[in-house]
């Protein structure tokens, strides 16, 4: 996908590493680490990407005002280091992941304005949800 964002600077050539690259709303540790993916309002559509899981030192994950639609996948709750989860005013459905609930750093998780049904995830063992301070549903 991407080629109806409104914005996709570095995202065209996706061979290149996206730290040294200076991707569009990608940003990086010293280590050359992913730790923030910001990408509002870039008409991003089609599903969020599993393999988003795999990006273990992301701590914000910010995707609102796009169309992206489907389910959260629940590999999100791998990213253990996450503190920012928004991805408010899309078109998600069904429900939110229990496994959502195992994150022990998430302070924000914005899920406004989506088609979510169920019930809101319960903290897990291990101390999930404990430094929540803003929680938009």
């Amino acid at each position: 996908g991407g080629e109806h964002w409104f914005l996709k600077t570095g995202w065209v050539a996706p061979a290149s590493d996206p730290c040294m690259s200076n991707w569009l709303g990608v940003f990086c540790d010293d280590h050359g680490r992913i730790t923030a993916l910001l990408l509002p309002n870039n008409n991003l559509t089609g599903v969020i990407p599993r393999s988003l899981g795999h990006l273990t030192h992301l701590s914000t994950l910010s995707l609102p005002k796009n169309a992206l639609r489907g389910l959260i996948p629940a590999e999100l709750s791998a990213l253990a280091a996450l503190r920012t989860l928004d991805l408010a005013y899309n078109l998600l459905s069904g429900a939110i992941p229990p496994s959502l609930g195992s994150l022990p750093f998430l302070e924000n998780l914005i899920l406004e304005h989506n088609y979510f049904s169920g019930a809101f995830p319960r903290p897990l063992p291990g101390g999930g949800l404990l430094r929540m301070r803003r929680l938009l549903l």
